[in-house]
């Protein structure tokens, strides 16, 4: 949301190579964000929100989303996984 190339709704997703917002519609990527484009992110019960780019300059892309907790989880995991901090 707030985003005007990313449509008024989008799908975010998680995978191994980082977080894809997709067109509702198509299904197609309408942007991908490496993990490490990811330095922080937060979230609500009803929001979350991902600082992209580097420490010196970054936007704030906040989505309003019902999983935000499983999102901030499962974006847990594979940073923990990639960068070796898993068990």
């Amino acid at each position: 949301m707030g985003r005007s190339d990313l449509g008024k709704h989008c799908i975010l997703a998680v995978g191994m190579h980082g977080v894809f917002a997709l067109d509702s519609t198509t299904r197609g990527i309408l942007r991908q964000i490496p993990f490490d484009a990811i330095p922080s992110w937060a979230y609500t019960a009803n929001t979350i929100v991902l600082s992209v780019g580097t420490f010196v300059r970054q936007e704030k892309m906040l989505f309003k989303t019902s999983q935000a907790k499983e999102i901030n989880t499962l974006l847990r995991q594979y940073v923990d996984f990639l960068s070796g901090n898993f068990e």
